[in-house]
């Protein structure tokens, strides 16, 4: 499957899907485990696709007891399909990594903080919320 190459009709102009994950502003090589891992990386990831024209979601993967993964899904709903942006690499991927079992999907950040497993501290919502009061 060559999802690198796909252009979403509701992407940014002329770019590629991979492309606009590319794009994302931070970089891979800052992640630190409980400090800046994938919790942080794919809700940066969901709010800049979301702000390109994709209809991502921040999706939680569990690997273990009390262990697990986040990923950004983007629905495609031209032919209703997911597709999954491993946001640590900045990768697209066709199935999350093998192993893990869904545990939920949310809308944003905040749909994450009150609604996944982990609370609003590990999605950062602090952070998100004061960055926002500086935009607006």
């Amino acid at each position: 499957m060559m999802v690198g190459i796909l252009v979403l009709s509701v992407g940014s102009g002329s770019a590629t899907l991979q492309e606009d994950v590319a794009s994302a502003p931070y970089h891979t090589e800052s992640y630190v485990l409980n400090n800046f891992d994938c919790t942080d990386m794919s809700a940066i990831m969901c709010t800049h696709l979301r702000s390109h024209g994709y209809d991502a979601r921040l999706s939680v993967w569990l690997t273990g007891k009390n262990m697990g993964h986040a990923m950004v899904t983007i629905h495609n709903h031209s032919d209703h399909s997911c597709i999954f942006v491993e946001s640590t690499r900045k990768q697209l991927t066709a199935f999350p990594i093998k192993g893990l079992r869904f545990e939920g999907e949310y809308r944003d950040i905040i749909d994450a903080s009150e609604n996944s497993r982990w609370g609003a501290s590990e999605w950062g919502l602090d952070l998100y919320l004061k960055e926002k009061t500086k935009e607006g």
